[in-house]
């Protein structure tokens, strides 16, 4: 079980970073925004834009799933640990760690959604 939890934390935190240095690419402006921007139209989202948030959105749902399967790993395993203290307590801690997880997803997503839409 360490090693399931050593390794969600990896991926937890490797997820975190790329969506969070992410944005740091994006401080450019798109060319075609520029002129349009100045001539007073309006700027839709380029090919950059639509693409950045293509992959930010299927890693969100990747670290969503994963924290969702380990939350649902935990409950089975809290379900059948037949009494025994050390398998309540590891599948308690699964458990937590989970919802840790998806709160830290949720977070960020909304943190990286508020500095994207805020740099475009």
């Amino acid at each position: 079980m360490k090693l399931l939890k050593k390794n969600l934390l990896a991926i937890a935190v490797a997820a975190q970073v790329a969506i969070l240095a992410s944005p740091l690419a994006a401080f450019a402006d798109s060319p075609a925004c520029t002129g349009a921007t100045a001539a007073g139209a309006t700027c839709t989202k380029g090919k950059f834009e639509e693409a950045l948030a293509n992959i930010l959105n299927s890693v969100f749902f990747l670290v969503g799933a994963l924290a969702v399967i380990a939350l649902l790993i935990g409950a089975v395993r809290y379900v059948t640990s037949t009494g025994d203290q050390q398998r309540i307590q590891q599948a308690k801690n699964t458990i937590v760690y989970a919802i840790t997880g998806l709160v830290i997803a949720l977070l960020a997503q909304q943190i990286v959604g508020f500095v994207i839409g805020s740099l475009f």
